[in-house]
C-alpha cells in the first residue's frame, strides 16, 4: 500500500507540473500567431534545478501506464511474498505441531526409561546384596571345606572324638559258662598331638554277650556299660605323621545288669535275689589293646583296634575261673 501511494502522489505531481507549464505558455504566446490544434502545441522547455523537462499530454499518459505498470508488478510481487510468507507460516505451524507430539512422546519414553532405571537399580542394589550374603556363605563353606581337607575341628589342639562297632569275642572262664559273642558300640575321647609318642584315650560302651543254657542255668543275654581310661603310646606310619599305629592299656569299671540268680553269670557275680527278680553289679576291670588311625580328610580318621578285656568275678565253691575275658575288635571314624 505504501508504494501505490507514492506512485500516486508522483503521478499527481507530474500532472501539476504539465498544466503549469500550460498556462505559462499560452501568457507569453504573441497575439499574431495564429491558433493551432492543441495535438500541434509545443510546450516550451523548463529548466527546474539544473534539470530539463519536456513534456506533453502523450508522455504523461506513457508515464501513467508505466506507474501504474509498474504499481501491478510491485502488487503481484507484495502478493506472491505474502503468499510465500504464508505458505512458509503454515509449514512452520505443521512442523510445531509435529515436534510438539515428538517432544511428548520423548518425554513420555524418557519418563518411562527412568521409572525402569530406578527399578533397574534397586533390583541391581538388592542383587548386589543377596550376592554379598552369598560370597560370605560360599566363604564359609569353602573355609570349612579347606579345615575338613587339611584343618582341624579342635583347632590341631590334639583333642578328638569318634564313634565305633564291633563284636565282642568271648573266651575261656566266659565262654565256658554258656556266653557267646555278643555287641560292642564304643565311643572314644581322648587327645593325642600328631607326632606326639603319649596320649590320652577314654572309651566308652555298650557292650553285651548272647547267653545259651549251659551246665543248668539259663542264661539270658548279658548287657553292660563300660567306661574306661586308657594311656596310648602313638608311632607315626608317614612322613606327615597323619597315620599312627598305637598300643595302649588301662582300666576302668563294667556295670551288667539284669543279672538273674538262675544264670551262670549271675552265679558267678554272686547275686541273690528273689525269683523274677533281676539285680545289677558293678566291677573293676582292665583293658589293652593295638590299633591304628588312618587319615582320611581332612580331621576325619578311620581306626580300626582290637585288644583284651579283663574282669574280676567271685569263684563260688567248686568252680574254677575268677576272670571273664573277651576280644573286642572295633572300627570306627575319628574326628580331629
Amino acid at each position: 500500500m505504501s508504494i501505490t501511494r507514492y506512485s500516486a502522489c508522483a503521478v499527481g505531481f507530474g500532472i501539476a507540473l504539465t498544466l503549469s507549464a500550460g498556462a505559462d505558455a499560452g501568457a507569453q504566446t504573441d497575439t499574431t500567431r495564429r491558433p493551432t490544434a492543441v495535438a500541434e502545441e509545443r510546450i516550451p522547455v523548463r529548466k527546474d534545478q539544473g534539470l530539463t523537462r519536456r513534456s506533453s499530454a502523450g508522455e504523461v499518459v506513457d508515464l501513467l501506464a508505466v506507474e501504474r505498470t509498474r504499481i501491478d508488478s510491485l502488487e503481484a510481487l507484495a502478493a506472491s511474498y505474502r503468499q510465500r510468507l504464508d505458505s512458509v507460516a503454515a509449514a512452520f505451524s505443521a512442523r510445531s505441531d509435529v515436534t510438539d507430539r515428538l517432544v511428548a512422546s520423548l518425554t513420555d519414553s524418557l519418563r518411562i526409561v527412568r521409572t525402569e532405571l530406578t527399578t533397574a537399580r534397586s533390583e541391581i542394589t538388592m542383587l548386589s546384596a543377596h550376592l554379598t550374603a552369598l560370597s560370605d556363605t560360599v566363604g564359609q563353606v569353602n573355609q570349612r571345606i579347606w579345615r575338613l581337607r587339611n584343618g582341624s575341628l579342635f583347632g590341631n589342639s590334639g583333642f578328638y572324638v569318634g564313634v565305633g562297632s564291633g563284636t565282642n569275642l568271648t573266651m575261656g572262664t566266659l565262654d565256658d559258662i554258656g556266653y557267646n559273642s555278643g555287641l560292642n558300640v564304643s565311643i572314644p575321647i581322648g587327645w593325642h598331638k600328631r607326632g606326639s609318642v603319649i596320649g590320652v584315650r577314654t572309651e566308652w560302651g555298650i557292650q553285651s554277650f548272647d547267653g545259651r543254657n549251659n551246665l543248668g542255668f539259663s542264661n539270658p543275654d548279658a548287657r553292660f556299660y563300660s567306661g574306661v581310661g586308657l594311656l596310648t603310646l602313638n608311632v607315626p606310619m608317614n612322613a606327615a605323621k597323619t597315620n599312627t599305629f598305637y598300643v595302649m592299656g588301662g582300666g576302668g569299671v563294667y556295670m551288667f545288669k539284669n543279672l538273674t540268680a538262675g544264670s551262670t553269670l549271675g552265679n558267678r557275680f554272686g547275686a541273690t535275689t528273689v525269683a523274677g527278680s533281676t539285680t545289677s553289679e558293678t566291677k573293676f576291670g582292665f583293658q589293652g589293646g593295638a590299633g591304628v588311625e588312618l587319615r582320611i580328610l581332612g580331621a576325619t580318621s578311620f581306626f580300626v583296634q582290637t585288644g583284651i578285656s579283663q574282669v574280676s568275678v567271685d569263684t563260688p565253691p567248686g568252680t574254677s575261673g575268677s576272670s571273664l575275658r573277651w576280644v573286642p575288635i572295633i572300627a570306627g571314624i575319628q574326628l580331629r
